[in-house]
């Protein structure tokens, strides 16, 4: 029976730094996305975050305005939070703009190359575009025009240190993240996360118990600080044609949830890692064991940004594709931390040379 981890020690927190790079085994480093993805579709993952593709020109709306609305939400928690500092009365005009510049930051690549649309003509679903995220900037403001909670940190990186025994081989996990709010709520510190959706409600909420990314920020958390973070507050943003709708929900993580998802993280890591022994110099059966998840095909009603490659039967065509409709692009979890463009190389290179 293989050895999961029991009693090895307190998981700990570290400052993403270089040495913590260097010092790191590459393939031991996941964020939420990967493990996401390897949990959604392997064979997904396998090109994604094994071969780094990428759908070229394929920036969907719904991330493009996800991220968009998440750095609104950042210089306007930046300037509430200075503001209550010196004392300054909120000025919801001063806000707004802010917001609004900060999406415009975030997006105006893609405005630019005509992958983010003005105007609602040009957006299929008429709900992700620039005039429609200005009105639901307005509207989060009018929702909550100074906020029943104090702001302590805002966009704080996390690198959850997990230790394992794996068969007798013992090593760590580093879980990356980063948390978009931390902040203390009727009395109690939270872990406050961000999240666009067009599909809000009671499924919507219960969606995030049980949800790895919220447990495994309020574990990282916990680890930073030194203290005793058990509560979650999603912070929903319903995107849609008419009037935008906000909804807030407390959720809560037991001890044992934490040490349950260190285990299952611990457990994800050693698939993955069956899996990347299993195509070791065997890179044409990559394909076939990284297996496929058809029920993850359209999941949000989106398609896969890999469903064109799975529906060419031959091996052949899916390669040709691949190089006619992907670019490489390299994820690495610490670039979500601002790491230097060297710490970055340093890590992918350790990465070439240990596989």
């Amino acid at each position: 029976m293989a050895k999961v981890r029991v009693q090895l020690g307190t998981p700990r927190f570290e400052l993403v730094t270089t040495k913590l790079i260097q010092d790191a085994r590459p393939e031991c480093v996941f964020d939420f996305s990967m493990l996401d993805e390897f949990l959604n579709c392997h064979r997904s993952y396998l090109y994604r975050y094994e071969w780094h593709l990428t759908r070229v020109g394929g920036s969907a709306h719904s991330l493009v305005f996800g991220h968009g609305t998440h750095e609104a939400l950042k210089a306007h928690y930046v300037l509430l939070k200075d503001h209550k500092i010196v004392g300054r009365p909120f000025d919801q005009e001063e806000h707004l703009e802010a917001m609004e510049r900060a999406f415009l930051e975030a997006t105006h690549k893609e405005i630019l190359a005509n992958e983010f649309p003005l105007f609602i003509e040009d957006q299929p679903d008429g709900k992700r575009y620039l005039l429609n995220a200005w009105k639901i900037l307005a509207g989060y403001l009018a929702c909550y025009p100074q906020e029943n909670f104090e702001v302590l940190d805002i966009e704080v990186p996390i690198a959850y240190i997990i230790p394992f025994d794996l068969d007798g081989e013992k090593g760590e996990v580093i879980y990356i993240g980063r948390v978009d709010l931390l902040v203390r709520y009727l009395s109690h510190l939270h872990v406050m996360e961000h999240k666009t959706s067009s599909i809000m409600g009671k499924n919507f909420m219960a969606s995030f118990r049980p949800n790895h990314q919220v447990t495994g920020y309020i574990g990282g958390m916990r680890e930073r600080t030194g203290l005793p973070i058990y509560w979650g507050l999603i912070n929903a943003i319903g995107v849609y044609k008419n009037d935008p709708k906000f909804e807030r929900e407390r959720v809560r993580r037991e001890n044992d949830e934490i040490i349950s998802f260190e285990n299952q993280v611990i457990n994800i890591t050693r698939e993955i890692l069956w899996y990347r022994e299993r195509i070791a110099g065997e890179q044409e059966e990559a394909e076939d064991i990284f297996y496929q998840n058809p029920r993850y095909c359209f999941k949000w009603n989106t398609a896969c940004q890999f469903h064109i490659l799975c529906q060419k039967a031959s091996k052949s065509a899916r390669h040709t594709l691949m190089r006619a409709a992907y670019a490489r692009n390299v994820w690495s979890p610490f670039k979500i931390h601002n790491m230097k463009a060297d710490d970055v190389e340093q890590v992918d290179e350790r990465g070439k040379k240990s596989g």
